[in-house]
């Protein structure tokens, strides 16, 4: 079996994007690659799909043509130089990931997916929507869009062209032979309940996987805490630093204001750097930026007491089932995928949407209580251990992969 993942990019999302996936089949002897737009890594078996010096300007310049047509996903023309390439054409079954990462054009997906057996990953509810990646409280996108409430979110709109966009999908996806996949009993009730996807009758949940022998409660501590100049006796709050209006950054912010504990805190912060500087004086801080690294993503987890992901919306969530892995628990919000994704209330802790007061509460209490973070820790390793094992979530893909081919789709 030959497998071809594609994807935008390789080592950002690399542990779901298809990339840590085509490394494991390779590793098993099935021949398998990753079909990329920005290559990032040194993998022998990832292919950029851009090519020549005028490549960036020109994708910029689709992008901008975009924006001012207010479409998404519509225009580029990518796919077709995918199907010209050697890896696609050898290709057994083509997974696809991320389309809407400015690389895809919906219109092609017909004519793509009738050469190859084809199968696409949603990782956020964008497909079954008029524009955007999350619909938040509306429900407009279970029956055409059209009069979008939030135009400006991602990916924002000049112009109202949801209910075009939300059928041009709704025809596309009628049109294209695809196997789908999901990672939550979230994002499974979601497919269900569009109009666009629910007559798409192989829809496969299958949870995302993690090393949890990397993501472990057994590495160093003290050495870990050492290497990144946290003292031992402090407290320390790790998540991630992103300002979209989904991730509730802002909400961690708010929390922080309110925060008082006799413990010293220091904040472990993956993503933008620079947005926790009004903070310096009160706790130690430590910004590192956007990580590749998994070795040192599982430091950070070591490294913390509590990891908060007060998402507003939330397909999965990775992060927190590589801090359950590592022991740590883990605070999320109600709403969201996240809640059953942590096996609340046994492992996560389950606060309300946007509620900096009662996450302030919830983070106050586990901070007194380190015999509760000890607890829920300890069940947050057990249950990614039975859930999440990387292996189980490549068996899973390969008995798709195989199903697929059984039934020549």
């Amino acid at each position: 079996m030959r497998v071809l993942h594609v994807n935008n990019v390789d080592l950002l999302g690399n542990r779901f994007n298809g990339h840590d996936m085509q490394i494991a089949l390779n590793k098993r002897g099935i021949a398998a690659s990753q079909v990329v737009m920005e290559r990032m890594g040194d993998d022998p078996h990832t292919i950029p799909l851009a090519g020549g010096p005028h490549e960036p300007y020109l994708r910029r310049r689709l992008m901008e043509c975009e924006r001012e047509l207010s479409l998404h996903g519509m225009i580029y023309p990518y796919l077709y130089r995918l199907m010209e390439l050697p890896e696609f054409q050898k290709a057994d079954v083509v997974h696809y990931h991320l389309l809407h990462n400015y690389f895809g054009s919906l219109p092609v997906l017909p004519e793509i997916t009738a050469k190859k057996p084809s199968v696409l990953t949603i990782h956020d509810p964008w497909l079954f929507t008029g524009h955007c990646i999350y619909p938040l409280e509306c429900i407009r996108w279970e029956r055409g869009c059209g009069q979008c409430p939030h135009l400006d979110v991602n990916f924002p709109m000049k112009e109202d062209r949801t209910a075009l966009q939300w059928a041009v999908k709704r025809e596309v996806l009628s049109r294209s032979k695809l196997d789908l996949i999901v990672a939550s009993a979230y994002m499974l009730e979601l497919v269900r309940r569009s109009p666009i996807t629910r007559g798409i009758e192989q829809v496969h949940l299958i949870p995302f996987g993690i090393d949890t022998t990397l993501f472990s409660a057994e590495r160093d501590r003290r050495e870990v805490r050492r290497r990144l100049s946290i003292p031992e006796e402090n407290i320390v709050l790790s998540f991630r630093a992103d300002p979209s209006r989904f991730k509730g950054f802002d909400c961690i912010k708010r929390m922080l204001d309110q925060l008082r504990v006799k413990e010293p805190v220091t904040l472990l912060a993956v993503g933008n750097p620079g947005m926790l500087s009004a903070y310096e004086r009160r706790f130690q801080v430590i910004d590192l930026s956007w990580v590749t690294d998994n070795s040192l993503m599982a430091d950070i987890y070591c490294a913390s007491d509590i990891f908060l992901m007060p998402s507003t919306a939330e397909a999965f969530g990775l992060m927190a089932i590589e801090a359950m892995a590592a022991g740590r628990p883990v605070v999320v919000c109600e709403g969201t995928s996240l809640p059953g994704v942590t096996f609340a209330p046994e492992c996560g802790v389950v606060v309300p949407q946007d509620d900096s007061e009662a996450l302030c509460r919830a983070v106050t209490r586990l901070i007194g209580h380190p015999e509760e973070r000890r607890a829920r820790g300890e069940a947050g390793r057990r249950l990614a251990q039975e859930n999440y094992q990387f292996d189980d979530y490549v068996n899973r893909h390969l008995a798709v992969y195989e199903d697929m081919l059984r039934r020549g789709q």
